[in-house]
């Protein structure tokens, strides 16, 4: 929390039977160069990421406060923004220290329904020239059953998963060097897949120049088709990044009618979810948690219940989850208007009524990218 700036190099790779599923390029080393907020939230004041292929920069992505730059060496092609960096980060966001962002952003890993069993000490090793303590970390989740099928079958038991976690942890300065995960659930023989996650060259606090985060369009350079921040919404929805919502006026779980309009001069981060998908579940604790430290703030969190047999099973499942924050039934009709096609699909309103983020499906970083976007949406003036 009390660093000022963070140059690294990063990697990632993947071992087991998810390996061959990962998008080309993943593993790559990257040049993380990062200098950050003074409000945690806000997370950064300058931020540039290179991937390197065969040596060479491939792709590089700035933000120096107020606009950012993504650039694509191997198709000689550009793409911009303003604020909103998590917009094109895409998947280089793997790049950034899951450490990082959840210690600034406060989204430990129980904002996602994991509890700790166990963490112990595992040896000692040294990895980048540095000794390093082993710590191996345990965790589980509880995954519940689905509803059933529709010819009324009876839905399967709940899963526990266990997720393993292992820190190599420089003495040096308590951060982490290498950190390797890997999911098990109970009854399943396959050990699966394991992701490994390594930490080297790091400089802490280490002076960053500001033209190192200044986004200059290389020469001879085109800007990519889908390079505007309009084009970044899945293609299916019917509306993208800076459309004006759409309206609507559902009833909520206490029988209240609630209208876009009525949620005037409000950041608005609607879920489209349901009962019986799994990735909405995942994401359900993070929106609480948002919820929770965003209600004094003129943010409002609303779930859109839809696709359900039972008009009340959305409004059971939550309570059943201590899940307090605001439920609209029946979102069908609003989830055509929208085009939406798969759920979760999140969407963020700003205070001027246009839409500020989609995302679609339940990211790793949802935590940190929703959060960004709201503070963005915030710092903008009111409708």
């Amino acid at each position: 929390m009390k660093l000022k700036t963070l140059d690294m190099t990063t990697q990632m790779k993947v071992q087991g039977d998810d390996a061959a599923m990962m998008p080309h390029g993943f593993g790559d080393p990257a040049h993380v160069l990062i200098q950050f907020e003074e409000d945690p939230t806000m997370l950064f004041t300058g931020m540039r990421i290179e991937v390197a292929k065969n040596g060479k920069v491939a792709q590089f992505v700035t933000f120096d406060g107020t606009k950012t730059l993504l650039v694509d060496n191997t198709t000689k092609t550009y793409q911009q923004a303003g604020k909103e960096w998590y917009q094109l980060l895409g998947s280089m966001g793997a790049a950034i220290p899951k450490w990082y962002l959840q210690e600034r952003t406060h989204s430990a890993a129980d904002e996602s329904g994991l509890k700790l069993v166990s963490a112990t000490l595992a040896g000692e090793e040294t990895v980048d020239g540095l000794p390093c303590d082993v710590l191996r970390v345990v965790r589980t989740l509880d995954i519940d059953g689905d509803d059933g099928d529709a010819d009324g079958s009876v839905p399967p038991a709940a899963q526990q998963m266990r997720l393993i976690e292992t820190l190599a942890i420089a003495r040096k300065d308590s951060l982490p060097r290498r950190i390797t995960q890997q999911t098990e659930m109970a009854g399943v023989n396959d050990a699966g897949s394991s992701v490994t996650s390594s930490f080297s060259s790091a400089k802490f606090d280490a002076e960053i120049t500001p033209a190192t985060f200044a986004g200059v369009i290389p020469e001879g350079f085109t800007k990519a088709e889908d390079g505007n921040v309009e084009s970044q919404a899945p293609p299916t929805l019917s509306v993208k990044v800076g459309d004006k919502a759409l309206d609507f006026k559902l009833t909520d779980s206490s029988g209240v009618e609630v209208t876009l309009a009525s949620l005037a001069g409000k950041v608005v981060l609607l879920d489209f979810w349901a009962t019986w998908c799994g990735p909405c579940k995942q994401v359900m604790p993070i929106l609480q948690s948002i919820a929770d430290e965003y209600k004094d703030k003129n943010v409002a969190v609303i779930g859109v219940n839809m696709g359900e047999r039972n008009p009340d099973d959305g409004v059971k499942y939550m309570a059943k989850k201590s899940f307090t924050y605001g439920c609209l039934l029946k979102g069908e009709d609003l989830a055509k208007a929208y085009r939406i096609t798969g759920i979760p699909t999140l969407i963020i309103i700003g205070k001027d009524g246009t839409i500020a983020m989609i995302e679609v499906g339940a990211p790793q970083d949802a935590a940190t990218t929703l959060r960004a976007a709201i503070n963005t949406a915030l710092a903008k003036e009111s409708r």
